[in-house]
């Protein structure tokens, strides 16, 4: 977790305040949470004779901060997860003290690009109104992450990206683990249709097709933008 890969620079000293904030208890982490937390409140948890760990129970979209009261601000994997990407980054750049640096990380670029026109395909290829419901959420490109950081109010933004491969043992493996992960599409107006069966067969037989291994794995394009 960052705030275990902080401690060094906490117990040093060198951060004077670490404050972790997540709408889920589990992903804060255990050992640093008091028995009782209440939500949007900051509570002291671990104290070094440096500095000291606050965990807070908090949504992404409000945070209990005062404005101009950071000076640092990691914000890993929420921006893609947030309905209005620009308004985010705003309240973000107002939580931050001159000069202050914000440090984020998402998945966006072309993450799954080509499952997502291959899923659309069979779907429309497949069904008798030809349409295509989204089943893969819509990324952030790279080109428009410097973009919206500097409409955000940031000064010098700069987005680069690192691309990941990974492997599935078929292409019906990898929906579902992008389904159990929630990476597949969480949005409010996603379609509730069912996969129809010849839809589902066409797309992994085209997957497999595009990006079969040569032992019968299929790979998957993960962009992390930074």
């Amino acid at each position: 977790m960052l705030q275990e890969a902080l401690a060094p620079l906490l117990a040093a000293g060198k951060i004077k305040n670490l404050l972790v904030a997540d709408e889920h208890v589990e992903l804060i982490g255990k050992a640093t949470l008091p028995e009782k937390t209440t939500p949007g409140k900051t509570t002291p948890g671990k104290t070094t004779p440096k500095g000291a760990l606050y965990p807070i129970i908090a949504e992404p979209d409000k945070l209990p901060f005062a404005p101009s009261s950071l000076d640092l601000i990691a914000s890993l994997f929420v921006l893609e997860r947030i309905d209005d990407p620009l308004a985010y980054l705003k309240a973000l750049w107002a939580l931050l003290r001159p000069n202050g640096l914000l440090l984020g990380a998402l998945i966006g670029g072309e993450t799954l690009s080509t499952l997502g026109g291959l899923l659309a395909a069979a779907d429309t290829e497949t069904r008798t109104d030809r349409s295509a419901p989204a089943r893969i959420e819509p990324k952030i490109a790279l080109g428009d992450m410097a973009a919206l950081m500097s409409h955000a109010g940031f000064d010098l933004p700069v987005a680069d990206r690192t691309t990941l491969t990974t492997t599935h043992s078929s292409p019906l493996s990898l929906l579902e683990e992008l389904r159990a992960a929630g990476l597949a599409n969480t949005r409010s107006d996603r379609t509730r249709q069912f996969w129809r069966r010849d839809a589902l067969a066409l797309f992994c037989q085209r997957y497999q097709a595009h990006h079969g291994t040569d032992d019968g794995r299929v790979t998957a394009r993960w962009d992390l933008v930074f």
